[in-house]
């Protein structure tokens, strides 16, 4: 299976779901491949440290630029799962991974600045689906509020209506420090 985990805005969380993945993937025995494509190497930090506890199963991690639709195809031949870190942003390696992908997860926060750039995102997808008809494309609600009286998360949820290319996730990934912890330790949730 050939996952992307992209976006196009920064810092929702899609370092953090992609090598939560990866872990959750491997504990389940899985031959899993972590690509990271984003340039602030926020994946392959994690596998570095990661890499450096022996208590840990290791995770294997390249860092991969450019056209990347040959190269995925190739990987999803040796490996079970492949999961590809895109960076929070337009750019022709998410376009070229979203070509191979079989599913996208697009983290997006309950924010306004978040959902203004779900319109592009959706585009992106369809052009993606011209190519690609089997890509199913997911939003994630990412880092949403803990404290119930703020109502960002609802009208979130109401919002990813408007947007059919995608299908909404029914998990809600809430902001937890347990996430920024495990990132430093080279560890999954």
């Amino acid at each position: 299976m050939l996952y992307v985990i992209g976006g196009q805005k920064g810092g929702t969380g899609k370092s953090t779901i992609a090598t939560n993945l990866a872990v959750s993937l491997t504990l389940r025995g899985r031959q899993t491949l972590l690509v990271d494509t984003d340039r602030q190497l926020t994946a392959s930090n994690w596998s570095d440290v990661r890499q450096s506890n022996d208590a840990l199963p290791p995770i294997t991690t390249v860092q991969k630029t450019g056209k990347l639709f040959r190269v995925l195809r190739d990987m999803e031949e040796r490996f079970d799962d492949v999961i590809v870190d895109a960076g929070g942003f337009d750019s022709v390696e998410l376009r070229t991974a979203l070509a191979a992908a079989d599913r996208l997860y697009s983290p997006v926060r309950a924010s306004q600045s978040d959902l203004w750039t779900l319109e592009a995102m959706s585009q992106l997808v369809g052009e993606a689906r011209e190519m690609n008809a089997e890509l199913r494309a997911f939003l994630v609600l990412s880092m949403a509020p803990t404290n119930p009286a703020i109502q960002e998360t609802t009208q979130a949820i109401a919002s990813l209506a408007d947007y059919p290319s995608f299908e909404p996730c029914r998990a809600i990934l809430r902001d937890r420090k347990v996430f920024r912890d495990a990132m430093f330790q080279g560890r999954g949730v």
